[in-house]
């Protein structure tokens, strides 16, 4: 029975950009898994499509364009090193192999996907030299960014 002077809740209603930028990434995500390195809001009100630079990828975009036009306006932007995909999966790895590091006298206190960085960000406890080389050698240096992190109280 309601109550008076309330309203029953409602299912969320999906806000339209969002749609059509979840359309968009599933796409790119499935026909260019490489190439595709994750979307942002640039300054300007324009959705950057970041590419390790697969022509392909490019073409989608453009193609998807007009469907977005009404709502958004989309640039592709080549130069990425890591594809989405590839950080994605380094992120899990990370996830799996923290005891390991620990064990190596690094603390990983987070871990993420920076998009428009284009490197997992890893946040250890104590940076040095000596963690960020580790880290490095372990994971790649072009594939992850050593920050310095500290616990939540």
């Amino acid at each position: 029975m309601k109550e008076p002077g309330r309203f029953p809740p409602r299912p969320a209603t999906p806000e339209p950009k969002g749609v059509l930028i979840g359309e968009l990434t599933d796409h790119l995500r499935e026909e260019c898994p490489a190439a595709f390195a994750g979307v942002a809001w640039a300054a300007d009100g324009v959705l950057e499509v970041f590419s390790t630079g697969d022509e392909r990828l490019a073409a989608l975009v453009a193609a998807f364009a007009p469907k977005a036009r009404p709502l958004f306006r989309m640039r592709v932007v080549p130069g990425a090193t890591n594809g989405l995909k590839d950080l994605e999966q380094l992120h899990e790895q990370v996830k799996a192999e923290r005891a390991d590091i620990e064990r190596h006298g690094v603390t990983v206190l987070s871990w993420g996907v920076d998009i428009l960085g284009n490197r997992l960000r890893i946040g250890v406890r104590g940076i040095s030299p000596e963690k960020v080389a580790y880290l490095g050698a372990r994971y790649g240096r072009t594939r992850i960014r050593v920050v310095e992190a500290q616990m939540y109280r």
